[in-house]
């Protein structure tokens, strides 16, 4: 049996119902979440200022942030020191938004920003006059061969879809959908510098949250971010 994964959930600048976020991964067997603020994070340790001891402490950081721009100042050195140390990432959902900047009636990357090359997305563009955040259930393919496909056979599911491009090919795809509107690879891995990286696009809220094949996607992409699969 795994052993109970420490994860640290960071959120900010994106709403989300805060119950049913929190019942959520109360409930996620193997899994100890401290549910907490980007922000918050930066300065974790408190009054001592050891944050990046306090960051390394946990076995996976997961994004559930939509950061605009590119990180400047502690957050730049945080993030940076996230991937040089080998901290395992998890973006969920909005979090693969991360970096987008206002620019001609939309939302484009900004300058300088990591997330892109970090999640092996660079065509996350969104014209927002054209933005569809379609909520209906829709089929999902489930690629057999990728570690964390266990346990797992393609299912439908009731979730916001992001109309933006697909990862790279540098990535391993382990969820697909057909669904037009939608982007087609919804769930990915790869490597970033020293870090395993898990992106996932759903997880927009408890209608998707309660289903069963994400919570094992969670799971599973959760236990391979810290090696236990793969």
């Amino acid at each position: 049996m795994s052993k109970e994964l420490t994860i640290a959930v960071l959120t900010g600048n994106h709403s989300y119902p805060i119950r049913p976020f929190h019942d959520f991964f109360r409930n996620l067997d193997g899994v100890n979440a401290y549910i907490q603020n980007f922000d918050e994070w930066l300065t974790a340790a408190g009054e001592n200022g050891a944050h990046q001891t306090e960051h390394d402490a946990y076995d996976v950081t997961l994004f559930y942030t939509m950061l605009r721009g590119a990180p400047e100042g502690k957050a730049k050195e945080s993030i940076n020191h996230l991937f040089e140390s080998g901290q395992p990432v998890f973006f969920l959902h909005h979090a693969i938004l991360n970096g987008l900047s206002r620019i001609n009636g939309g939302l484009q990357p900004a300058l300088g920003e990591p997330w892109s090359e970090i999640m092996g997305l660079p065509e996350r563009g969104i014209i927002l006059d054209e933005w569809l955040a379609w909520i209906g259930p829709y089929k999902v393919n489930v690629s057999k061969d990728h570690p964390a496909a266990l346990g797992l056979d393609d299912f439908e599911i009731t979730d916001e879809i992001y109309g933006i491009g697909d990862c790279t090919d540098e990535c391993d795809v382990l969820l697909k959908t057909s669904k037009k509107e939608s982007m087609q690879t919804l769930a990915w891995s790869k490597t970033y510098n020293n870090s395993r990286v898990f992106c996932m696009q759903l997880g927009h809220d408890a209608r998707c949250w309660e289903n069963p094949a994400f919570q094992t996607v969670m799971k599973n992409g959760l236990r391979w971010c810290a090696g236990e699969l793969g």
